[in-house]
C-alpha cells in the first residue's frame, strides 16, 4: 500500500529513492564475492593437497618398514650362511652328510602334512674307535595339531634316509596340539680313520 506523496515533496522523494538505489549499488560493489569464492577454491585445493600428502607419507612409511624388515632378514640370513660356511669348512664330510639328512627329513615333514616346517635339529655324535664308526644323533622337537601327521613324518623320515633309526620318541599332549620329541640315530663310517 503506497501513500500518496504531495506534489511539492515528490521531487525530494525521487531524489531520496535515487540516493537509496545508488547506496545499494555501492554496497553490492563493496561486498567482494569474488574474493570469497577465490579463497574457498584455495582452501579446497589446500585440503586436497594435505590429504594427498598424508596418503603419500603413509605409503612411504609402509614401504620403509618393509624395506627395513627385508634388510634385517637379509642380514640375519647372511650371518647364518657365514656360520654354516665356517662349519662346512671345518668339517666338510660331516656337514655334507648331515645337511643331506636334514633336507630329506624336512621334505618328509612337508609330505606328512605338518602345519609348520621342521626345525634344524640338535646334532650329537659318539665315536666308536673300536668299530671305526660314529653314531650320529639328531634331536628334533616338533609340535602339530595332528598326531597322525607327526607319526607319519617319523615314518617317512626313516624311509627317506638309509640307515636312519628312531633312537627315542616322546609324545606329549598340549592344549591345542601334540608335542613330539624324537631322536634319530645313524651309524656312519668314521672319516678320520
Amino acid at each position: 500500500m503506497s501513500r500518496a506523496v504531495p506534489a511539492h515533496l515528490a521531487a525530494i522523494e525521487d531524489a531520496r529513492l535515487e540516493q537509496a538505489g545508488a547506496a545499494a549499488r555501492t554496497a553490492r560493489r563493496n561486498q567482494p564475492k569474488g574474493l570469497l569464492v577465490a579463497s574457498g577454491i584455495v582452501l579446497l585445493i589446500t585440503l586436497i593437497y594435505v590429504i594427498t600428502a598424508f596418503s603419500s607419507r603413509r605409503s612411504a612409511m609402509q614401504s620403509l618398514e618393509e624395506s627395513r624388515d627385508q634388510a634385517e632378514s637379509a642380514l640375519q640370513m647372511a650371518s647364518e650362511l657365514q656360520a654354516l660356511r665356517s662349519v662346512a669348512a671345518a668339517n666338510p664330510r660331516e656337514v655334507g652328510a648331515a645337511s643331506l639328512l636334514r633336507t630329506r627329513v624336512e621334505a618328509a615333514g612337508l609330505e606328512a602334512g605338518l602345519s609348520r616346517p621342521v626345525s634344524v635339529p640338535k646334532t650329537r655324535n659318539q665315536p666308536n674307535t673300536a668299530l671305526g664308526s660314529v653314531l650320529y644323533k639328531f634331536d628334533y622337537e616338533v609340535g602339530d595339531p595332528s598326531l597322525s601327521a607327526l607319526l607319519t613324518w617319523v615314518e617317512k623320515s626313516v624311509a627317506a634316509v638309509p640307515g636312519l633309526e628312531v633312537y627315542s620318541l616322546t609324545i606329549r599332549p598340549q592344549p591345542n596340539s601334540w608335542s613330539l620329541k624324537v631322536t634319530f640315530s645313524r651309524w656312519e663310517k668314521d672319516q678320520g680313520s
